[in-house]
């Protein structure tokens, strides 16, 4: 069997470019999905506090604000996705040897904070919003209405805690022993 840190070939220039193009193509793709999660979570935020034209609930479009915490989790699950898709790509590499491998291993001592903060914390400040709204609400909101929102706050807490941590069990994994991976 096989050990999964073995020297593989050393990849050829046009296939390091092919991955580079991977790369490049999930940074653009997650740039992008984080536009549009600032979108769908700004648009329904906007539809459940009755701040656009949206009618389609009659008297109770703030149940709609129930949905922001799981578009926050849903696309917190995609972004890193992307992330570990490309920390695969440079495990791959820096196992492969060469200039790539020397570039991993100066940025060791580096830290990735602030994509983790970023999209970690729009997701706990959506899901407590959607609390506080909840509360504010109390004496205004039916019964039912209180706990849809309640219940996805939390639920949102919740998938936010568990896809973080899943993150970063699999970049613990990827990464080698004494060596930083990025995102972490």
């Amino acid at each position: 069997m096989e050990s999964s840190t073995a020297k593989v070939a050393i990849p050829t220039d046009q296939e390091v470019s092919k991955l580079r193009d991977e790369v490049i193509g999930f940074q653009k793709a997650k740039a992008e999905l984080l536009r549009w999660k600032l979108v769908a979570i700004g648009t329904a935020s906007a539809a459940g506090l009755g701040l656009s034209e949206f009618k389609g609930l009659g008297e109770r479009p703030i149940i709609l604000l129930s949905l922001v915490p799981l578009l926050a989790a849903y696309c917190d699950v995609v972004s890193r996705d992307y992330d570990i898709r490309i920390a695969l790509i440079g495990r791959f590499l820096r196992v492969a040897g060469g200039p790539f491998s020397r570039y991993e291993l100066s940025l060791a001592g580096q830290s990735w904070r602030f994509n983790k903060a970023a999209t970690r914390g729009s997701s706990i400040g959506a899901c407590l919003f959607v609390l506080a709204v909840a509360l504010s609400r109390l004496p205004e909101c039916d019964w039912a209405t209180l706990s849809a929102l309640i219940l996805s706050g939390l639920l949102g807490i919740v998938l936010v805690w568990w896809v973080e941590r899943e993150y970063g069990c699999r970049m613990r994994v990827l990464g080698p022993p004494g060596v930083s991976t990025h995102g972490q």
